[in-house]
């Protein structure tokens, strides 16, 4: 039997109602009336922007440490200098076990690198 949602909200606004509820792996989702596939309304999540906590070198090495989510999926990437435009994803993409996240650099020749984390599409 699926278990009801952790906490819940009904918002309506005369016409419409909606439901906003904390799931069980702890993102926030909610409904739309209209929308997705047919217009027959939708479900859609809403997470936090990954934070990254800490970046620490030893030995030529980067580790970037990041808030996640658990089976969030996430991509490191790099550029090599704050102005450039382009990013380089770095393999494999991470998919979180927990809300703490790592991922470990070695750039080759101790390149200077500029580093982002992108939480993935679903």
């Amino acid at each position: 039997m699926p278990r009801l949602p952790i906490d819940y909200h009904c918002i309506g606004d005369g016409e419409h109602m909606y439901l906003f509820f904390t799931g069980d792996d702890g993102n926030f989702y909610g409904t739309a009336y209209s929308g997705g596939a047919l217009e027959g309304g939708t479900v859609f999540r809403l997470v936090r922007t990954p934070h990254v906590a800490s970046a620490i070198t030893s030995n030529n090495a980067v580790t970037l440490t990041w808030s996640s989510f658990t089976n969030g999926t996430y991509r490191v990437e790099h550029k090599p200098s704050a102005t450039a435009t382009n990013w380089t994803p770095l393999a494999p993409d991470v998919t979180a076990t927990n809300t703490v996240c790592s991922y470990t650099d070695t750039p080759p020749g101790g390149e200077e690198r500029y580093y982002r984390v992108l939480l993935l599409p679903w």
